[in-house]
């Protein structure tokens, strides 16, 4: 222990009268140091998001060495957690499950536990799909190409019940906000239901019809002896054919999950009997399935996609510690844990739960005491009796998590409290996420090929429909599937041809990489660099001038006309620096900045980028000395550098033929800017020549932390207007791709953003009326899809197309397979078409987005999404991260943010 000394801080908080309560749960504790209010289990949530606000400082005592205080820390209301039940959610979604390291590193950081929380009207929501097929659109499924069969991640549903169904709503006189206690009353009432039930908290299904419309019980609450009116009213009489027997099979198969014995994290469900140690990282991989029922476009099917979660095996505690053994004050101590902790994902040892990080309250300790309905205990105490949990260091602060937006909706206001001792991390961190080795041993256990993932998939259903247990629960429902995944016809599109400088033509292979295709090939339009700095520290003056040979020798083969750029040397590439000298020396003339570094610190990278962005406009290119100084990378990365530049500068490297002539193809993306909760950033990207290899870019800062793009209107104008200035006519066709939407967010992007979009047209002009379709990308979907050759199960071709099977009755959609993948799944990419008065064929609206998928000049290959949205993403992704700040206007026709 450490004989630093600790500050004591004011206590300046505001009593708080005491809830009550939730009925069946332990009471509300109230930690009695000065004026703390109390928070009752039932008001936990399994997740906090955000930061903490700022508040009012708060005084500490002695504590641990691993709970220091060094003067202020903002006050915390706290509860300890509940114990856990089971959660009975009824709706099944899909995970955001992605194939390799990225899918362990971004399911990670998404973790969150909900089991056993409180509900109030949440619980069974039948899940809607919202309609966005165009009424007069009757064909959805393209033609030509090569034909291909595919298997997929889909098992049919068979069943032919010969029941009616019976769906009931049941209501608690009074209220009762928690779920797990709706579930213990209705249980003393099993006996109205002989034949099967599944119960919710709120709804009801039954095989059994009751002989009264609406039937009145009671219980008795054991927590007070109070009696809880129950009314059960019949509503609705469900055949087969309903869609709400889609509801009652996801409540179903889950159920059966847990059966099956695995546990449900983050509505998924895993196995934690076999774990697997990487133990190099102290690390732990969990393997599950997220599953979903739904009906597609003929059947209903069951998707199941294997997915994988890290768990940290070192506890909270040992983490803190070990920050405090490196660090020499309480300040730098307290600091150096909220920097590491506060916005993690943590995991609790006795339950399982997952929680994000909000806060750490210095001031509270597990020996400080709180009220229950039961009396007085302390956080010691409580563990011992709930869980057989001795806490080891009574001195230690406690990790604060604030309740949901949605929970603070519902009344649940006040943060909840954790041990560190008994929570371990979840996720990734900067460090591991850098690190080639880590993400390598991840991808030996995370990275599964076509052939062995549809095989563990069907001898997952096999064993899953053997189960004893599992296997009465369906035939109680008399519901099957079948074990055999589901078979489709996919199409293949033709291979595209690229147009390079000097009218050089490129037919593409089956790999869609042209990285040698580039060697000594022309750009379509470079843009003569004739006036341009660069600004190196004066112990890397060799490191530039090798790289201003080499920029030389690789520039002419691609005819990048350049010349000799000023030379700024500085005695060191700190932050303060590198402002001056671009300051200095930036001019209204000057067309490019080159700025190399020794290192990757980011608050450079941002004071380089707020400068040339925001200050002194100017494209800037930003390079760091160490790649440079590998001579086996050394023309490569020059290369690349090359043609990034001439892109920001306002060039083409290259284009494809899409045939249709004065139409802007745009893309808008997201993100949420990392200074301020409450703010995002709304990229818009649209194309505005007639070879669609030129882009038009503009951002918007939204106040609101929300997914959804506004104040769209004014950027869909200038866009237009722009496209207006290059071809002297406004587009008559636009085609706009729009990211980061989920599938409940349809219906506000329908009344919301296309709105905007028209209202955009009406300001150029009022007879202006330009054809307009609206396709909404999703790249986080379950979808998997294996070819059937010769040599068994394949990733699908690049170029892939599937539009049956496994689309939606409601929307006129299609997932495309547009990169060619070697290691492990390929992830399709889905694409709704939501609005449609271009009224094209549906092998048109393929043909072209595949073309899109080729126009990213970052990476010489097809990605993901059409390029307009990628390079929305690296617009919203600069906003967010560096600038905070919308760019200046005169870098809207360059790509400055590559």
């Amino acid at each position: 222990m450490s004989g630093r000394s600790r500050g004591r801080a004011r206590t300046n908080t505001v009593p708080q009268p005491t809830p009550v309560a939730a009925p069946g749960e332990a009471a509300a504790p109230k930690v009695t140091t000065p004026q703390r209010a109390p928070i009752p289990p039932a008001e936990q949530t399994g997740r906090g998001r955000g930061i903490a606000p700022e508040q009012e400082r708060m005084q500490s005592g002695q504590i641990s060495p691993v709970s220091r205080s060094s003067g202020e820390s903002p006050p915390q209301q706290h509860s300890p957690p509940r114990t856990s039940t089971t959660s009975g959610r009824a709706s099944v979604r899909g995970a955001f499950a992605q194939a390799g390291t990225s899918t362990v590193i971004g399911q990670i950081e998404r973790m969150s536990l909900r089991e056993g929380e409180p509900e109030a009207k949440r619980e069974m929501r039948i899940e809607q799909v919202y309609r966005t097929r165009p009424e007069d659109r009757t064909n959805t499924v393209g033609t030509g190409g090569q034909s291909v069969k595919l298997l997929c991640n889909y098992f049919k549903i068979v069943n032919s019940p010969d029941w009616v169904l019976y769906q009931y709503h049941v209501d608690f006189m009074p209220p009762i906000e928690s779920r797990r206690m709706r579930l213990g009353l209705m249980r003393n009432h099993d006996h109205l239901f002989p034949m099967n039930k599944a119960f919710d908290g709120s709804t009801l299904y039954s095989l059994t019809k009751l002989q009264n419309e609406t039937t009145e019980v009671a219980s008795k609450r054991e927590t007070d002896g109070a009696i809880i009116s129950i009314k059960i009213k019949r509503i609705a009489e469900i055949v087969p054919e309903s869609p709400n027997f889609v509801h009652l099979f996801n409540l179903v198969f889950r159920r059966c999950l847990k059966l099956y014995g695995m546990k449900e994290i983050d509505r998924n469900y895993y196995d934690l009997r076999n774990k697997i140690t990487i133990e190099r990282y102290n690390l732990e991989m969990i393997n599950g399935f997220a599953t979903s029922i739904a009906l597609y476009e003929h059947h209903l099917l069951l998707n199941a996609e294997m997915i994988h979660k890290l768990l940290h095996k070192t506890s909270v505690y040992k983490v803190m510690m070990d920050i405090y053994d490196k660090t020499r004050s309480d300040n730098e101590f307290r600091d150096a844990c909220s920097n590491e902790l506060i916005g993690r994902v943590v995991m609790t040892k006795y339950n399982d739960k997952t929680y994000r990080i909000n806060d750490i309250a210095w001031d509270i300790k597990p020996s400080d005491k709180f009220e229950t309905l039961h009396g007085t205990t302390t956080f010691i105490d409580y563990y011992r009796e709930a869980y057989k949990i001795e806490i080891k260091d009574r001195m230690q602060p406690l990790l604060s998590i604030l309740p949901s937006a949605k929970d603070k909706r519902r009344g649940l206001t006040k943060p909840i409290l954790l041990v560190p001792e008994l929570c371990i991390l979840t996720g990734v961190d900067e460090r591991m996420r850098m690190d080639f080795n880590f993400k390598k041993a991840v991808e030996t256990f995370s990275k599964v090929g076509p052939s062995d993932r549809c095989k563990r998939l069907s001898e997952f259903v096999q064993r899953f429909k053997t189960d004893e247990k599992v296997k009465g629960e369906l035939s109680r429902w008399q519901m099957d599937f079948e074990s055999r995944p589901a078979e489709i016809n996919g199409r293949i599109l033709q291979f595209e041809t690229l147009l390079f400088g000097r009218d050089v033509l490129k037919r593409l292979n089956e790999r869609a990489d042209w990285t040698n295709d580039l060697k000594g090939c022309p750009l379509l339009k470079t843009i003569r660099l004739n006036n341009w700095i660069i600004i190196f520290p004066q112990n890397k003056r060799n490191t530039a001038t090798q790289f201003l040979q080499t920029f030389r020798s690789v520039s002419k083969p691609m005819e990048f006309l350049t010349q000799a750029p000023q030379e700024i040397s500085i005695p060191r590439d700190n932050a303060e620096s590198l402002v001056n000298a671009l300051k200095s020396h930036v001019n209204q003339s000057t067309q490019m900045a080159v700025v190399l570094l020794t290192s990757k610190r980011k608050d450079i990278y941002d004071a380089v980028k707020r400068v040339c962005c925001l200050e002194s406009p100017v494209p800037s290119q930003v390079v760091t000395t160490k790649i440079l100084e590998d001579e086996r990378k050394h023309k490569s990365i020059v290369t690349k550098v090359a043609i990034q530049m001439n892109a920001k500068l306002g060039g083409e490297i290259w284009a494809i033929n899409i045939p249709l002539t004065d139409t802007m193809i745009c893309g808008i993306d997201t993100y949420h800017d990392s200074s301020k909760k409450n703010r995002s950033v709304c990229a818009f990207v649209a194309t505005y020549n007639q070879n669609k290899s030129r882009f038009f870019s503009r951002a918007m800062i939204q106040e609101t932390h929300q997914e959804l793009a506004y104040n769209l209107t004014l950027t869909v104008k200038s866009a237009c207007e722009h496209f207006y200035r290059t071809n002297q006519t406004f587009p008559k066709r636009i085609v706009i791709y729009r990211d980061g939407v989920s599938d409940g967010q349809l219906q506000l992007v329908m009344e919301s953003e296309i709105p905007q979009i028209q209202k955009a047209f009406n300001l150029i002009d009022s007879k202006y009326n330009p054809l307009l379709s609206f396709i909404v990308v999703k790249k986080r979907v379950n979808a998997r899809f294996f070819a059937s050759t010769g040599r068994g199960l394949e990733n699908p071709p690049c170029g892939t197309v599937i539009d049956t099977v496994v689309t939606r009755q409601e929307w006129f959609d299609f997932y495309l397979v547009p990169q060619c993948v070697t290691q492990g799944t390929v992830n399709p990419t889905h694409f709704n078409v939501v609005y449609d008065k271009l009224n094209l064929a549906p092998e048109l609206y393929q043909k072209m987005t595949y073309k899109m998928c080729h126009m990213y000049y970052n990476w010489p290959g097809t990605i993901r999404v059409p390029a307009t949205c990628q390079y929305a993403h690296k617009l919203a992704y600069l906003i967010g991260q560096s600038l905070h700040k919308e760019h200046h206007n005169s870098l809207c026709d360059k790509l400055f943010y590559l």
